[in-house]
């Protein structure tokens, strides 16, 4: 009885690790396409990732921001201008970005990667919709507040200053 329990859990554990090890890899997969590009490739990668490891924020994560730049893609396309399927699409995508974001930042709140990634996604956003400007800069102040000192996110808040008409504040944070 014993050895049958550990071979039970045994089977569990290893099937477990094999689980992780590939959304591990779909994430990796997912990850360099998107730093490549190649964001429609990284769709479904990324997806399988979260699909085996939902419980794992930093998939979630690559995931949110890769939805927000597929939904500016097909709005951005002109082909797609008056195709109401391409619009619903871009609609859902950039409402699973959104969504899972604030999953992301309700549980863990202090964590200035996934606040630089918020940023990311208002960003890519506001290029279709300018409301989501007021909203990354909202971030970008959250990160400054977690990570004072990082250069870039000092950057990112002098840019969205000025392109939130507060051009004085935005020069001299760029200062």
């Amino acid at each position: 009885t014993p050895i049958f329990f550990i071979t039970i859990v045994s089977l569990f554990l290893l099937i477990t690790l094999f689980n992780y090890w590939r959304a591990d890899i779909a994430y990796a997969k997912g990850f360099n396409l998107n730093r490549v590009g190649e964001y429609q490739e990284a769709y479904a990668d990324l997806h399988k990732a979260v699909e085996l490891r939902g419980n794992e924020p930093v998939f979630k994560d690559e995931l949110a921001v890769n939805n927000a730049i597929l939904a500016m893609a097909i709005l951005n396309d002109p082909t797609k201008k008056d195709d109401k399927e391409a619009l619903s699409t871009a609609s859902g995508l950039a409402q699973e970005a959104l969504a899972t974001s604030d999953e992301i930042i309700t549980k863990n709140p202090n964590n200035v990667v996934f606040w630089k990634s918020r940023v990311r996604l208002f960003f890519t956003l506001s290029q279709a919709d300018a409301q989501y400007l007021s909203q990354a800069l909202a971030a970008i102040e959250k990160a400054e507040n977690l990570a004072p000192n990082d250069a870039n996110i000092l950057y990112n808040l002098g840019v969205l200053y000025g392109q939130n008409n507060q051009i004085s504040k935005g020069a001299e944070v760029l200062e």
